[in-house]
């Protein structure tokens, strides 16, 4: 799953995307923003922020955070004071206990994988907001968010 975002500020864009099946690929654009994906996860909505408090990572390829139906949160090392960077992840089809890597990109580097997975008994809009920490300040360039399957 591959997520193109060119960056418009700090407010957030809501998306809403057809689902398909696993390797079926949907484009979206809402607001210049441009979104593909995969079936299995749909991108409900993501933003920056300043962060308000100092969080140890949650997500690893080892422990990989799963999504649950109030949400959970999964995010690489935050800094307080930091921008940071969010995206919700929503299941669309299950796949129980299948992980996914999920990645910031900004100009074509990464920023860091955060780790997020369908639970055993995944349920469909069960859902997890993973977080990346940007550093003290923005980028002018695009940021991408891919999303693939874990190896």
């Amino acid at each position: 799953m591959l997520i193109v975002v060119a960056f418009a500020g700090i407010a957030g864009a809501m998306v809403v995307v057809a689902t398909g099946t696993i390797g079926a690929r949907s484009v979206t654009t809402i607001n210049g923003e441009v979104f593909t994906l995969t079936g299995d996860l749909t991108v409900s909505s993501f933003s920056t922020s300043i962060s308000t408090a100092t969080a140890s990572a949650a997500g690893t390829s080892e422990t990989p955070v799963a999504m649950t139906s109030v949400g959970s949160a999964a995010n690489d090392a935050i800094t307080l004071g930091h921008y940071v960077y969010s995206v919700n992840v929503t299941v669309a089809n299950i796949h129980n206990s299948q992980a996914y890597k999920v990645t910031l990109l900004q100009a074509g580097t990464s920023v860091d994988d955060v780790y997020i997975k369908q639970g055993t008994s995944a349920a469909q809009n069960d859902n997890a907001t993973v977080t990346w920490d940007l550093g003290t300040s923005l980028a002018s360039h695009v940021y991408e968010v891919d999303i693939v399957p874990a190896s």
